[in-house]
């Protein structure tokens, strides 16, 4: 877009006679800006110059610009209309992304026809930077702070998109019930923040033996499951027979108490889950306590 900064005296005869901009314009404490008939900016306050002066960023929205995706996930809080983001650098050089509502006001001559557009900038850069701070607060809760697995109510929605994946291209996904015996006992002989350590080591741990297309959650103290995508039974019992022996070697304590993993898995059946995807953990529940059951009597 050119700039063209013209003199007083040409502004007002030339291009908008009777009307001077400098003296109407030069106090406003909003950026401020006038484009001619051509799209063109003949003239801007201080504060719009100080603006453009702090940024290799164009300052004015095209009507054909595509909003990008930050600015629509803003908008759709609908607490403010952000549509143009200018990366800015401070006296101090010290970059800046400011959020600004630009708003447009068609100008017309002495004869009602059009000629020019005079252009505001709303600074609304505070604003955003708390939505954005709000927005990070929510998704933080989407995960567990220990273990760093999703929270529970993350499973329903994530299982239905992959009970429909698997209606799409037939294959299947495994879920996991499972949770480490003694956690409690640990807590009262050990003290919370030992225990707290434990259970971020299992976090730590476990998300480190998952693919990146898996799921772990955690839906209560010691109540945890795992999605496994692209996986069937058979093999969702070979992970975990590997995963529970591991962790037994991993973490030792003094004497016997020492926590045991346990679980319990089943396999999406597209004729008994697909419309209920929480069967799936009703079914993972009941092998968890069959096998938890068999382990005690064998012990």
């Amino acid at each position: 877009m050119q700039i063209k900064i013209f003199e007083d005296e040409r502004l007002n005869t030339e291009f908008f006679p009777g009307i001077n901009f400098v003296k109407v314009f030069s106090s406003y404490n909003k950026p401020l800006a006038v484009k001619d008939i051509k799209g063109d900016i003949i003239y801007m306050n201080e504060q719009a110059k100080a603006l453009r002066l702090s940024t290799n960023d164009d300052i004015c929205i095209s009507f054909n610009e595509e909003l990008p995706e930050e600015i629509k996930k803003l908008n759709k809080s609908g607490l403010l209309s952000i549509n143009k983001i200018i990366n800015t650098i401070s006296a101090n050089k010290i970059p800046q992304k400011k959020y600004f509502q630009i708003e447009t006001l068609t100008l017309f001559n002495n004869f009602g026809l059009f000629n020019g557009t005079l252009v505001i900038f709303f600074d609304m850069t505070k604003i955003a930077e708390n939505i954005i701070k709000l927005s990070e607060i929510n998704d933080c809760k989407k995960y567990d702070e220990l273990t760093g697995f999703l929270l529970k109510e993350q499973f329903d929605e994530i299982a239905e998109k992959e009970a429909e994946r698997c209606k799409r291209y037939g294959v299947t996904f495994s879920v996991v019930c499972f949770s480490f015996e003694n956690l409690v006992l640990i807590g009262q002989s050990y003290g919370q923040e030992k225990l707290n350590k434990l259970i971020k080591y299992y976090g730590m741990f476990l998300n480190q033996k998952f693919r990146k297309t898996d799921y772990l959650f955690r839906f209560n103290f010691n109540d945890f499951y795992a999605i496994l995508t692209h996986t069937d039974l058979d093999v969702a019992l070979a992970k975990f027979e590997k995963i529970k022996k591991s962790i037994s070697e991993a973490v030792k304590f003094n004497g016997a108490l020492q926590p045991m993993l346990y679980y319990g898995i089943s396999e999406f059946d597209i004729k008994r889950h697909f419309k209920n995807c929480r069967l799936l953990i009703d079914e993972a529940k009941l092998e968890f306590e069959k096998n938890k059951t068999f382990s005690f009597k064998k012990f």
